[in-house]
């Protein structure tokens, strides 16, 4: 196995999604694009939240349930290029998003990794304040 080989296995260990289950709900970590080379900023915001929305559905959840959202890039300047993605994936909610720069961050590196949020408890006690 060559040294880029071992290097692209590295890095596909590293940013493997994970599940942390949290008081009153859970979270996914480590969400990238399951392939990066080649692919721009957008591109890789639109496959990590497409592996989401995957991830949340093994959860029996779904991207209206996300109530955070963590963004870590790594290329800060052409983050606004996910805004369109962002919208298009989050039609009528706005979760709370928090954004971390990795400024001089390796090219090897995803040019994003999302932590998605979902408080269960949260929702449910929102939906009673409304309740009539």
């Amino acid at each position: 196995m060559t040294q880029k080989q071992q290097a692209d296995r590295a890095l596909v260990k590293q940013y493997t999604p994970h599940l942390k289950h949290i008081t009153g709900g859970f979270v996914l970590s480590g969400i990238t694009a399951p392939h990066i080379k080649g692919l721009e900023m957008a591109e890789q915001c639109r496959a990590a939240l497409e592996q989401g929305v995957e991830l949340l559905g093994k959860q029996g959840h779904a991207l209206h349930d996300v109530t955070h959202i963590l963004c870590t890039v790594a290329d800060a300047e052409n983050f606004p290029s996910c805004f369109p993605v962002f919208r298009q994936f989050f039609p009528s909610i706005s979760p709370i998003m928090t954004l971390m720069w990795l400024k001089d961050a390796p090219s090897s590196q995803p040019k994003i990794i999302f932590e998605l949020v979902v408080q269960e408890e949260m929702a449910e006690a929102e939906e009673e304040n409304y309740a009539f």
